[in-house]
């Protein structure tokens, strides 16, 4: 055993202890915030040693989860574990602390604070089924990440253009691929992946997301990770001009943050938007490409299909694979790759529930057939009811402020040119 494995193995025993002394409802003093009056939650690098803790992290910088020990707690086997050790916290008499609730509005703000914590990518671009077109302007893009030294230092061109754009936009409907390919993207930079949305931004205190969004630049920088923001469009749209409300001071203050850390970072960002317009142009300005993902067409759902119905599937005899891809693939005409999926899934379910030994490809023709009705039946609803996109609705209002404000401005003068009014 080597000196790293005997550390490990030292840290999980010290672990364990302390796990065992939680759970025993033991405490310790210096656990104590006097002021929020409760115990509160500790690193484990605390109990066992920050230079250990440190080690271990070198060799182990990719993390997938936050685990916390609570009562009945299995410890999973030391590999796994270790991998999370950074992350991981225990709680001081966690029934007390779930019991008492601070009476400060400073700790329940210091609750709420944003983590972001990078992921490893779920996925690889061979398991992405795109357009000839999109997959080209993928990889040229990659290619630019990759070689942008040789480009820009050894063969000048940042004497043309200064700094080398690393920002990719994604646009197109819900579920064409746009999170796959973030993920590919930054598997084939041998990166992790960071991804944020807008709601893990936005915070109920004041001032607070542009502090998150900054966190967020932050992490990635310093675990040099791929920056993805899911849902992007409240992040790229255009300033309001005629501010009115707290609101919307809040989202140009988050915008311009936005743009302010974009210049200074240099690593990789991509940006999934359903909306192809309403940008602000200074971003448009910092983006080396914008990328259409569109739903699928025959080919790909087919090719889609092939790969998403599982190899292990115990189909009949008379089923021929092929040639139920191509049947399904004529049905969702108009399915998004996730459509497909989900579509799938709820074939495999049905099949399931009949009992069978062998699934006909029935099963999956009717699963596909329900699944078309589901969605039509949602669209016409929507549209009935006259259902908007919240992009879409925030880009109206904002043209209805803006109006109102103009016309409030032209009234202005009538209004105050007569002194006998005032």
């Amino acid at each position: 055993m080597n000196d790293y494995s005997s550390k490990v193995l030292e840290v999980i025993q010290k672990i364990k202890t302390t796990a065992t002394e939680v759970q025993e409802g033991l405490y310790f003093e210096e656990d104590f915030d006097k002021k929020a009056g409760k115990f509160y939650e500790v690193k484990i690098s605390n109990r066992v040693g920050i230079l250990i803790e440190e080690d271990l992290y070198k060799g182990n910088k990719k993390l997938e989860e936050a685990l916390y020990f609570r009562k009945n707690l299995i410890l999973r086997d030391y590999k796994d574990f270790i991998k999370d050790l950074p992350n991981v916290y225990i709680f001081k008499n966690k029934e007390k602390m779930e019991g008492q609730k601070s009476n400060t509005a400073s700790n329940n703000r210091k609750q709420e604070e944003m983590v972001f914590i990078p992921q490893i990518p779920k996925f690889s671009l061979e398991r992405v089924i795109l357009p000839p077109s999109v997959k080209e302007d993928v990889l040229l893009s990659l290619t630019l990440i990759e070689n942008q030294k040789r480009i820009y230092e050894d063969w000048g061109f940042e004497e043309v253009d200064a700094k080398p754009k690393l920002i990719l936009n994604f646009y197109g409907p819900p579920g064409t691929g746009k999170t796959m390919v973030s993920h590919a993207i930054a598997k084939m930079l041998n990166k992790n992946i960071l991804a944020v949305n807008y709601a893990e931004i936005e915070s109920k205190y004041v001032g607070d997301a542009p502090k998150n969004l900054f966190k967020a630049f932050n992490t990635a920088k310093e675990s040099d990770a791929v920056l993805f923001f899911d849902e992007a469009d409240s992040f790229l749209g255009k300033r309001i001009q005629n501010v009115s409300s707290s609101s919307d001071q809040a989202i140009n203050s988050l915008r311009s943050q936005m743009l302010i850390l974009l210049e200074d970072f240099e690593g990789v960002v991509v940006f999934a938007t359903n909306l192809a317009d309403n940008y602000d142009k200074a971003f448009e300005s910092r983006i080396l490409k914008h990328i259409h993902f569109d739903l699928p067409t025959l080919e790909n759902r087919e090719a889609i299909i092939s790969i998403t119905i599982p190899s292990k599937v115990p189909f009949s005899e008379e089923v021929n694979r092929e040639e139920l891809c191509k049947k399904l693939a004529e049905i969702s005409e108009g399915f998004s790759g996730r459509e497909i999926k989900n579509a799938v899934l709820e074939s495999l379910t049905s099949a399931v529930q009949q009992s069978t030994e062998t699934i006909g490809e029935t099963v999956f023709l009717e699963g596909f057939k329900k699944h078309k009705e589901r969605l039509e039946k949602f669209e016409q609803e929507r549209k009935q009811k006259g259902g908007i996109s919240k992009e879409v609705k925030e880009r109206i209002e904002n043209k209805i402020k803006e109006k109102l404000a103009q016309e409030k401005v032209e009234d202005t003068p009538e209004k105050t040119e007569n002194p006998e009014e005032k």
